[in-house]
């Protein structure tokens, strides 16, 4: 098993080269909006953002130990959920970043100025969001179906799954209930939904794990796969998702840096 203390040894693996895109997209971030807030406050969200990861980090090698799952399956978890972290919706970054009293203003001016970008830009930008929304949605959807799921002969792979989603929903579901009584009491909820957005990057790795899950049993013997599909086209399948949807957090980010001179 994939254990905590192994966080050492997995510094000198290449894993860690996918982290590179989001870091220097992020400090990109930084340095666009660095003219309109202070050091000090550029400080404090780097900080708030390298406790986010780490904690990420931590909490998924965690679920995946509690989980037993592969090395190669806890790797996946722990990976897939911290690129998560490190790269949410812009308007989450923006809310990580700046101070509060500057987030509505950004997102609102960066909402305007989209509408007068080239009509292609416009297009994509707004099909990059519904991916990203699309595979998030499922990917809670999938988790619930899975949670409240019970049968008699209940798989060790559906078991693992509830292990590492259960925490996650439950901490989503006390915030969508927050949310819900602050919009009854006409309180604002961008702070709400930077909180609700911290259970998703679990949620989404969960179901980025599960080829290797499948794999695991399949070689087992204990699952058998359909005959049109194999591991490896489970796996291509999974990548496939997997870059389509970092590929369009990326896009969301530098849509946001290239246009940020235009915003304030």
């Amino acid at each position: 098993m994939w254990h905590v203390h192994s966080f050492r040894s997995s510094l000198f693996k290449p894993v860690w080269l996918l982290f590179i895109p989001s870091l220097l997209i992020r400090s990109w971030i930084f340095f666009c909006i660095y003219p309109y807030i202070s050091f000090q406050q550029i400080l404090l969200s780097a900080s708030l953002l390298i406790v986010l990861t780490v904690a990420t980090w931590y909490a998924a090698s965690r679920l995946a130990y509690t989980a037993h799952l592969s090395a190669h399956g806890a790797e996946r978890f722990t990976v897939m959920s911290t690129l998560a972290m490190l790269t949410p919706p812009i308007t989450i970054a923006l809310q990580e970043t700046l101070p509060w009293k500057q987030v509505t203003y950004w997102t609102a001016t960066f909402s305007k100025t989209m509408v007068t970008m080239p009509a292609s830009l416009n297009r994509l930008s707004y099909a990059t969001h519904i991916c990203v929304l699309i595979i998030s949605v499922f990917s809670f959807l999938f988790a619930l179906a899975i949670f409240i799921w019970r049968s008699k002969r209940t798989h060790p792979l559906f078991s693992q799954i509830k292990v590492l989603t259960a925490l996650p929903l439950l901490y989503s579901g006390c915030t969508v209930c927050l949310i819900l009584i602050a919009t009854l009491l006409h309180y604002p909820i961008s702070f709400l939904l930077l909180l609700l957005w911290l259970a998703f990057p679990f949620l989404i790795a969960s179901l980025f794990t599960i080829p290797y899950i499948v794999t695991h049993y399949n070689k087992q013997g204990t699952l058998r796969l359909p005959h049109s599909l194999n591991s490896l086209k489970l796996h291509i399948v999974v990548i496939c998702v997997m870059l389509l949807f970092f590929c369009s957090q990326l896009y969301g980010y530098i849509l946001f840096a290239t246009h940020s001179h235009s915003i304030h």
